[in-house]
Protein backbone atom coordinates (compact mmCIF):
# COMPACT_ATOMS: atom_id res chain seq x y z
CA UNK A 1 0.00 0.00 0.00
CA UNK A 2 2.74 2.98 0.81
CA UNK A 3 4.72 1.90 -2.32
CA UNK A 4 2.13 2.30 -4.82
CA UNK A 5 -0.57 4.77 -3.40
CA UNK A 6 -3.27 2.43 -3.66
CA UNK A 7 -5.93 3.21 -1.03
CA UNK A 8 -7.79 0.18 1.07
CA UNK A 9 -11.32 0.36 1.95
CA UNK A 10 -12.54 -1.04 5.61
CA UNK A 11 -16.15 -1.32 5.87
CA UNK A 12 -17.83 -1.94 9.07
CA UNK A 13 -20.56 -4.61 10.52
CA UNK A 14 -22.97 -1.43 9.96
CA UNK A 15 -21.95 -0.43 6.23
CA UNK A 16 -20.06 2.65 7.57
CA UNK A 17 -16.70 2.72 5.40
CA UNK A 18 -13.41 4.53 6.03
CA UNK A 19 -10.52 4.78 4.29
CA UNK A 20 -6.75 3.57 4.88
CA UNK A 21 -3.86 5.73 2.88
CA UNK A 22 -0.63 6.03 3.68
CA UNK A 23 1.04 8.78 5.71
CA UNK A 24 2.42 10.52 2.76
CA UNK A 25 -0.07 10.46 0.92
CA UNK A 26 -2.17 12.02 4.26
CA UNK A 27 0.11 14.48 4.59
CA UNK A 28 0.03 15.41 0.70
CA UNK A 29 -3.72 16.02 0.96
CA UNK A 30 -3.38 17.92 4.15
CA UNK A 31 -1.04 20.68 2.65
CA UNK A 32 -3.64 20.87 -0.66
CA UNK A 33 -6.48 21.18 1.90
CA UNK A 34 -4.15 23.83 4.17
CA UNK A 35 -2.85 25.82 0.83
CA UNK A 36 -6.94 26.14 -0.50
CA UNK A 37 -8.09 27.06 2.49
CA UNK A 38 -7.18 30.85 1.72
CA UNK A 39 -9.06 32.25 -0.99
CA UNK A 40 -6.48 34.72 -1.66
CA UNK A 41 -4.28 31.68 -1.89
CA UNK A 42 -6.65 29.68 -3.92
CA UNK A 43 -6.81 32.89 -6.32
CA UNK A 44 -3.23 32.99 -6.98
CA UNK A 45 -2.79 29.37 -7.03
CA UNK A 46 -5.44 29.07 -9.97
CA UNK A 47 -4.38 32.51 -11.75
CA UNK A 48 -0.80 30.53 -11.87
CA UNK A 49 -2.15 27.50 -13.46
CA UNK A 50 -3.91 29.37 -15.96
CA UNK A 51 -0.60 31.20 -16.48
CA UNK A 52 0.89 27.67 -17.58
CA UNK A 53 -2.08 26.40 -18.99
CA UNK A 54 -2.29 29.73 -21.48
CA UNK A 55 2.13 29.68 -22.09
CA UNK A 56 2.08 33.05 -20.40
CA UNK A 57 4.69 32.53 -17.40
CA UNK A 58 8.23 34.08 -17.72
CA UNK A 59 11.26 32.03 -16.11
CA UNK A 60 13.09 33.93 -13.12
CA UNK A 61 16.31 32.78 -11.76
CA UNK A 62 16.67 34.12 -8.06
CA UNK A 63 20.37 34.35 -6.76
CA UNK A 64 20.67 32.47 -3.13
Amino acid sequence: MCDDYDEVMITTKDNKTAVLISEEEYSAMKETMYLLSSKANRDRLNEAVDQIESLKFSKKNIEI
